[in-house]
């Protein structure tokens, strides 16, 4: 029996934010792979349409979170309900090396992807990443 067998690892805050979501917006690594690695459910999402990633991209998070996140296969593509992007989410928060990192990543080096437009977007307000 692990040690998350008597727990709900999936348990979630009020607005169903997960323990990962969490993890991720303080760019704990370690326990975001431990969580992962138990099982829980990294590509949950809480009542106003946030991931892991929309987490990360606004929290104290770093270039290796972010590849991390990317290369388990999360989706970068989410847009929440208010429609801020992971770009929206890095650049309300001043973090200009989140916003590279996400230009160079999917509007610069996967430009041949139409979805990549979504970070440039205008959210609900009409406010861009920009």
């Amino acid at each position: 029996m692990s040690k998350c067998d008597s727990v709900d690892i999936d348990a979630t805050t009020q607005d169903g934010t997960t323990a990962f979501c969490w993890a991720s917006w303080q760019g704990h690594l370690p326990i975001m792979r431990f969580l992962r690695d138990a099982g829980c459910d990294v590509h949950a999402k809480n009542s106003f349409g946030c991931n892991a990633v929309l987490w990360a991209a606004q929290g104290d998070v770093n270039i290796e979170t972010l590849s991390w996140l990317h290369q388990a296969g999360m989706d970068f593509y989410t847009v929440n309900s208010n429609g801020h992007s992971a770009l929206h989410k890095a650049a309300q928060r001043g973090s200009i090396t989140v916003c590279k990192w996400i230009v160079d990543t999917f509007l610069l080096q996967e430009s041949d992807d139409p979805k990549g437009l979504i970070f440039i977007e205008p959210d609900a307000e009409g406010h861009c990443p920009s």
